[in-house]
């Protein structure tokens, strides 16, 4: 697997936010990648090249559930956070890139706060 820092790819993303609604074209995506916390991430399009899938496999993920991280999730994420993760994943993102909205509107989460889930490990 191929070692990514989490705070710097979503950044770099959300630089090129413009670039991304100028030259879209979905195509199919399955990558595997460990940040410096060793929590193990996926992103796929398993349904449709338009519905992007982040899952984590996070190390402390038991004792973070203990105390309440599904509800802050549910609370931060909304409809974006599936009750039912990815197999061999605690928490799953299925982010559908045809609902982000035209330059000014608003989308539920941002690239930036996505990449704030693994700062739960820390």
């Amino acid at each position: 697997m191929h070692q990514v820092s989490s705070s710097r790819f979503p950044q770099s993303a959300d630089r090129d936010s413009e670039r991304f609604n100028v030259c879209f074209r979905p195509s199919s995506l399955d990558v595997q990648f460990v940040d410096f916390d060793n929590v193990r991430f996926h992103l796929s399009t398993p349904d449709r090249k338009t519905q992007l899938l982040l899952s984590m496999n996070i190390r402390c993920w038991d004792e973070l559930a203990q105390y309440g991280a599904v509800d802050v999730l549910r609370r931060e994420y909304g409809p974006l956070y599936l009750a039912a993760p990815e197999p061999d994943y605690h928490v799953s993102l299925a982010i559908d890139l045809e609902q982000i909205p035209p330059e000014g509107g608003t989308y539920p989460v941002t690239i930036t706060s996505v990449d704030c889930i693994p700062t739960f490990s820390k």
